[in-house]
């Protein structure tokens, strides 16, 4: 159960956003220093919200990915679901899209991360797929 109900997540909002705000930011903009304990109140903050997390996280004014992982945190999920590379953005896998070799049918097969496989799925459906993941 959280330690505050929706009603007092939002009253706390506004406060959270006060502090981030006064916090220094580095050369890109971001906030830094914020403490481990802004971080928990925060996510913990988020997780009696009930609020979708892009909603939340432009209403405290922190990043999505900040904010995903300090709740990924809070609930003691420390697992990442992928390493970036240089230039490469984490949470995301390598995967792969391609024709099936043995017909013109224009369906396509994709392979993604621990052994999944779609097969058969049109352009639309790949479009419609990725989307749905971004």
């Amino acid at each position: 159960m959280n330690a505050i109900s929706q009603q007092g997540a939002a009253a706390a909002i506004p406060q959270l956003r006060a502090e981030i705000e006064r916090l220094p930011k580095d050369s890109g903009g971001k906030h830094k220093g914020i403490s481990e304990e802004l971080k928990r109140r925060i996510a913990g903050t988020f997780a009696a919200s009930g609020m979708p997390v892009s909603e939340f996280s432009e209403a405290v004014s922190v990043s999505i990915s900040a904010l995903s992982s300090w709740t990924r945190r809070l609930a003691g999920k420390h697992h990442r679901l992928g390493k970036p590379k240089a230039g490469g953005v984490a949470g995301f896998k390598k995967m792969s899209i391609m024709a099936e070799p043995d017909t013109h049918s224009g369906r396509f097969t994709i392979e993604g991360p621990n052994g999944i496989r779609v097969t058969g799925l049109g352009a639309d459906d790949v479009a419609r797929l990725w989307r749905a993941l971004c």
